[in-house]
């Protein structure tokens, strides 16, 4: 999406810091000269947007980062996203349609959420569609920072969802962002994303194999096919290309590994000049924003609010018509009103008395709709996750770290075992089982070389009795 102003401010929240890249426009590109860290005060936070935007201010003017237009990045652990499938719809009805779904998927009510989406509605053949959800109190925390810092917010967009609007082909692309202690990816595909999640793992980038075994075990609870191919984006700054090397033998010819340093300069919107990790994630940011054809996932331009009348002359017109008649008609109102407003008061009467049942009937359906999902799929869940508990032995010698199930019945387990037999006779009490089919096993690793300890990823899918 092209940016109408010579510079503009890249703002990427952190757990207590905020960074702030200023770009400046030269030939076309967009090149970080500045940056500087604001580190939030401990005890001041979101709750207190209005001291937090002053401070934020304060710090802009000492740092002399003078531009009045922002982007702001936000971290994916502010988002819930799910995955829902549309009929064959018309363009004008998808709003509503996604409202439903929204109603749905979410346990807040469509008031307090704000809503945007990733995917294509077709209007021939169904379609997914990435339906993703943020706090609208979180939104106006950020709107109240941004005034009182006197920023004028160009969009409020996920620091992830970059990967996307980079993404070149029709292959499957995984971005992988590296933080300290945790890691936020994406997927996506021609530029829609199809998941985006923040998870707990370190992703080591010093250690290619342990990298390697974080990466297999987060593409597998993503429900990736093992076979199929797809390019793995990895964004870290201090991770150069020859370093990738070990990572990709590992993980073999299906996944394609590329440098996000690389693929930000083949992107070719910009020149970034990055020296933190920070300023190469505003970086990465700022070109997505300007490749995307619409800003991915803006929560501050929805694609799902309503959209303004357009056309003002109208609406002029309309409006002195509406008041010419009423003054017209103002003494026969008047008249009509005096002679009925007895039964005006009386059915208020009425609809005060229902408010009560009303809002009850109210938080019933919404009670009911929030547990149907759960006593739906319960029985198939519980009845295999209890035949799964009694395939492992109770003697300690293989035990499981992660465990996820999908919509379709695929579900997949990662673990450690003290030795490889205790892994070869879980996998044979699965075979046996006749609540487990088409049971693969996505990798079987050493953890070291001076132990016997395996590391170990089952994919399989459950029958349903």
């Amino acid at each position: 999406m092209r940016i109408k102003t010579t510079s503009v401010l890249v703002l990427t929240w952190g757990h207590d810091t905020l960074h702030v890249a200023q770009a400046t426009a030269h030939g076309g590109r967009y090149r970080i000269k500045q940056s500087a860290t604001y580190g939030i005060p401990e005890g001041l936070g979101l709750d207190d947007p209005e001291t937090l935007g002053q401070g934020l201010h304060e710090f802009l003017r000492k740092e002399r980062l003078t531009s009045k237009h922002a982007i702001v990045g936000i971290p994916a652990r502010w988002l819930v996203a799910k995955t829902v499938t549309l009929p064959p719809t018309n363009p004008d009805h998808v709003r509503g349609i996604l409202e439903i779904q929204a109603e749905q998927c979410f346990s807040l009510g469509l008031q307090e959420l704000v809503y945007n989406y990733s995917g294509i509605p077709k209007s021939d053949q169904s379609s997914q569609i990435l339906l993703v959800a943020m706090q609208r109190s979180r939104i106006d925390q950020l709107k109240t920072i941004l005034k009182a810092a006197h920023l004028n917010a160009l969009s409020i967009v996920p620091m992830a969802a970059a990967t996307a609007a980079l993404a070149e082909g029709s292959r499957q692309v995984c971005g992988v962002f590296a933080q300290n202690g945790h890691a936020e990816y994406v997927m996506a595909q021609q530029g829609t994303l199809s998941q985006i999640k923040h998870v707990t793992t370190s992703v080591s980038q010093s250690d290619p194999d342990s990298m390697a075994t974080d990466l297999q075990r987060l593409l597998l609870l993503a429900g990736r096919s093992q076979d199929a191919g797809m390019d793995l984006v990895v964004w870290s700054p201090a991770t150069d290309d020859a370093a990738l090397n070990p990572l990709r033998l590992r993980l073999g010819q299906e996944i394609t590994v590329h440098n996000g340093r690389s693929a930000l300069e083949a992107a070719g919107q910009i020149a970034p000049d990055p020296d933190t990790a920070a300023d190469y994630q505003a970086a990465a940011l700022l070109a997505g924003y300007q490749r995307a054809e619409t800003p991915m996932l803006d929560f501050l331009h929805s694609h799902l609010a309503t959209k303004p009348h357009k056309n003002r002359g109208r609406l002029v017109f309309w409006a002195v018509s509406a008041v010419l008649i009423g003054l017209l008609g103002i003494a026969a109102v008047y008249g009509m009103w005096a002679q009925d407003r007895r039964d005006i008061a009386q059915f208020q009467l009425q609809i005060e008395d229902n408010q009560v049942p009303l809002r009850q009937a109210t938080e019933l359906r919404d009670r009911l709709k929030l547990a149907n999902n759960w006593y739906t799929g319960r029985a198939t869940y519980l009845d295999a996750l209890d035949r799964l508990t009694t395939l492992f032995p109770e003697t300690g010698d293989i035990w499981i770290t992660n465990l996820s199930f999908q919509d379709d019945g695929t579900a997949a387990i990662v673990g450690d075992a003290l030795d490889r037999p205790s892994v070869l006779r879980v996998l044979e009490a699965m075979e046996d089982s006749d609540r487990f089919t088409d049971i693969t096993t996505h990798y079987l690793d050493e953890v070291g070389k001076d132990t016997q300890e395996i590391s170990f990823a089952i994919r399989f899918k459950i029958i349903k009795p």
